[in-house]
């Protein structure tokens, strides 16, 4: 008798556990396209600083922001998202008038780092979803594929060639693998839903070479997705 209700016990326990995990953890699907802006700026140290930021009038760019992606969730509480989308880094500066070494007449002088990325987030989030209204937070890995970039300086409006006696050489990494962080906040009908994106990109490898210093990514933005539910 003694063994039959600790066997009863346990199978109750088991069914009710079972059944509480399987409505936590139920998986849905959703597919979502988003877009949006981002601002980014360089982080820079020693000689890379004076070549990308060799005036002290620094421009951050504001540029359009594009991700299509699946973001998987685990119940009500849990997600994962990955895709594919494109996001700019880079800065400028302001048009000004210079002195170089060698001359002793004024120049009109302005530079520009453009860089485009190809990019594949890998997120996991942490929230809630309670009927009509969602909120999480998310951080992950963004590899990155640079797929277009300038470095360049402009005297009296003609591109200065890298690697001349005026501009050093550097050499670009093709790729990179920024950290991400940020948050969402959704509405949701049937199944349909439109959601806010908030996020902070933080490059931990530096992306150039040639010279010495360092140079790291640094954007943040805000996108809007409209998602949609496979199951």
């Amino acid at each position: 008798m003694k063994h039959s209700r600790l066997l009863l016990g346990i199978c109750s326990i088991s069914l009710f556990v079972g059944a509480a995990t399987a409505g936590i953890f139920t998986p849905h699907l959703e597919i979502g396209a988003e877009g949006g802006a981002t601002r980014s700026y360089l982080e820079t140290s020693d000689q890379m600083t004076y070549l990308m930021e060799p005036t002290s009038t620094v421009a951050y760019p504001i540029r359009p922001a594009f991700t299509v992606s699946c973001n998987l969730f685990l119940g009500n509480y849990l997600g994962i998202t990955s895709g594919f989308g494109y996001r700019h880094y880079g800065q400028s500066t302001a048009p000004t008038t210079v002195f170089l070494r060698d001359d002793l007449f004024e120049h009109d002088f302005e530079s520009s780092v453009k860089l485009d990325y190809l990019t594949i987030p890998l997120v996991v989030k942490a929230g809630i979803r309670r009927n009509h209204f969602s909120a999480f937070l998310h951080g992950g890995i963004v590899p990155s594929l640079l797929v277009s970039n300038e470095v360049a300086w402009y005297i009296d409006d003609k591109r200065v060639i890298a690697g001349s006696s005026r501009m050093p050489e550097i050499f670009l990494n093709y790729w990179d693998v920024p950290l991400v962080v940020g948050g969402e906040a959704g509405v949701h009908f049937g199944k349909n839903g439109i959601v806010l994106i908030g996020e902070y990109t933080y490059g931990v490898h530096s992306i150039a070479s040639g010279i010495t210093g360092e140079v790291f990514l640094r954007g943040y933005g805000m996108t809007l997705q409209f998602r949609r539910a496979i199951f």
